[in-house]
């Protein structure tokens, strides 16, 4: 089973830690919004960094997503070509 990722901004995760949770989809949209967490592979995580986050000039962070977890937690593991 492939790990997942998701790319943040470091003050985003801050927050989430602050708040006790993590809603954000993707940069500037939240989980409500889009519905969903965007997420990569290993071998995809350079190209998305440098395709959506080459702009940002904060710090990022990697957040590996633990399948089993989100499964026992009713949350739909869905990968996409």
């Amino acid at each position: 089973m492939p790990q997942i990722l998701h790319l943040a901004t470091l003050s985003d995760w801050q927050a989430a830690q602050a708040a006790g949770e993590y809603r954000v989809s993707t940069l500037g949209a939240t989980m409500d919004e889009v519905g969903f967490i965007h997420a990569s592979t290993p071998e995809q995580v350079h190209a998305t960094a440098e395709r959506f986050y080459a702009h940002v000039s904060e710090p990022l962070v990697v957040l590996v997503l633990d399948e089993d977890t989100l499964v026992a937690g009713g949350v739909p593991v869905v990968r996409e070509d």
